[in-house]
């Protein structure tokens, strides 16, 4: 079929780039959990040198949904670099967060996106219009909620509304961090059990924590209300022990289908829930509360915010969160400081945005260029971006030579230039060396004001010396 639809095509004179989809609904047979992409489910590797040759211009398309939730970062690489190979250019044509199927592609898109960094792969977001579940905003208040036209700022700022997958489609369009990232885990809920005031058929409280999204195909995946929304009406999860949260997020059915808010109760009795910890006031299917560090046993999710339109109440899933701290000590969310210990100045970087440029040193001045966040990358390296300008980061310099000028630049997964490790020397100080070169620390050569940061040869000598401390 593809090749009977582009010769039509070129038959016209047209020498536009074609992007054929791969087989199987593009997922290439990814569902049947074989460890590699086979060749005979590849239409590109089947086809595509022939496609190629005969009528050039030609891009190949596999879609990541589900299918890829189990082991799709080594399948996806691997394909990739096959693909690459055989010198056939090829994009990811959609990514989202769910398919028409009861299962999230979150964790498939946490694996797209680190084989798609590592091997230079352009990427496209499913969908502009929001007809599915992957909807690029929480706007609820029309017939077409979720729809990427709704964002609230049109000045080129990232705008407030965006849904979990807008905020990476957003982010990844330019350059700056993405947030599964750094995306907190959610706790193990393996021994939840669930109750509710009411219910409904197979819809039992248990099925906001089955793993599965209901949706038109798989209905019985939810829970639902039995009952029209009202306020008062609760999901209440027993997670066995009393645990510390910060976060839950809860997944339900969008807009005026749903309650018009929620209430968030965390306790040790299963008949006396307190004082809501929190309260969310939007009718955004997608729902992410966080709140101060509370402690409890009984998690209870309330209805709030008035009646709705008399349908029943429906959640698919609920995730919990506690706090984390990366292993090194530092908090993704606090803002550091990284004085030198032979100058005595701060790692500051230029207060112009271009990339390339040397990161200095400079007396404290409490300015945005000497605040920073250390954010893990999720494999024992971390990241440095500075307060201002927000979307670089710290930057080794490829060449190997000592001596070398230390820069910021827009992060890129793939560069090891810009993934640091921390060897701690006690009292707060701390040696820091990037993945490349491995052989070079950071540090400085004067203890001028305005000096730049250079990459040394690694040792734990003064000049290479760095004392972090949370940033006043």
């Amino acid at each position: 079929m593809h090749q009977s639809a582009i010769a039509a095509i070129r038959d016209t004179g047209a020498q536009n780039i074609i992007v054929c989809d791969e087989n199987d609904w593009a997922t290439m047979g990814a569902l049947r959990n074989l460890p590699t992409i086979q060749t005979a489910d590849s239409a590109a590797l089947t086809y595509g040198p022939s496609l190629r040759n005969t009528y050039g211009n030609i891009v190949f398309s596999p879609h990541v949904y589900h299918q890829f939730n189990t082991g799709g970062a080594g399948k996806l690489s691997d394909y990739f670099e096959r693909v690459q190979a055989a010198n056939l250019p090829v994009i990811v044509g959609e990514w989202g967060q769910r398919a028409f199927a009861p299962y999230e592609s979150i964790t498939a898109t946490k694996a797209m996106f680190t084989a798609v960094r590592n091997n230079r792969v352009g990427r496209i977001a499913w969908h502009w219009y929001p007809g599915d579940d992957n909807k690029l905003t929480t706007e609820t208040n029309s017939y077409t909620p979720g729809g990427g036209w709704f964002i609230d700022k049109v000045d080129g700022s990232r705008p407030t509304n965006l849904s979990w997958i807008g905020e990476l489609a957003w982010d990844d369009n330019r350059g700056s961090y993405l947030i599964i990232d750094n995306q907190p885990t959610p706790l193990d809920r393996t021994g939840w059990t669930a109750t509710a005031s009411s219910s409904h058929g197979d819809h039992t409280p248990a099925k906001a924590l089955d793993g599965l999204f209901g949706d038109y195909f798989n209905p019985s995946a939810s829970f639902l209300s039995g009952t029209g929304i009202t306020d008062g009406l609760w999901l209440q999860i027993d997670m066995g022990q009393s645990r510390t949260l910060n976060r839950v997020d809860v997944s339900a059915q969008p807009g005026n289908f749903g309650p018009h808010g929620l209430k968030i109760y965390l306790s040790n009795s299963a008949t006396a829930p307190g004082t809501a910890i929190a309260t969310v006031s939007n009718k955004a299917a997608e729902k992410r509360i966080s709140f101060p560090q509370a402690t409890g046993r009984y998690l209870r999710i309330e209805t709030s915010g008035g009646l709705n339109w008399g349908g029943w109440w429906e959640v698919y899933e609920v995730n919990a969160y506690g706090p984390t701290t990366p292993t090194t000590g530092f908090s993704a969310t606090t803002l550091y400081r990284l004085k030198n210990n032979l100058s005595g100045l701060y790692l500051t970087s230029d207060g112009n945005s271009n990339e390339w440029l040397g990161v200095r040193l400079a007396s404290w001045n409490a300015y945005s260029t000497q605040k920073w966040n250390i954010v893990s990358n999720g494999d024992g390296s971390y990241r440095l971006s500075p307060t201002w300008p927000s979307n670089r980061v710290l930057t080794a310099d490829g060449d190997t030579t000592s001596g070398k000028i230390v820069m910021q630049a827009v992060w890129n997964f793939s560069y090891n230039t810009q993934k640091w490790n921390f060897t701690s020397l006690g009292s707060g100080n701390h040696l820091l060396y990037p993945n490349w070169p491995a052989s070079r620390s950071l540090g400085v050569d004067s203890s001028s004001e305005w000096s730049f940061a250079k990459q040394l040869s690694s040792n734990s000598a003064s000049a290479q010396s760095w004392n972090i401390e949370i940033a006043p």
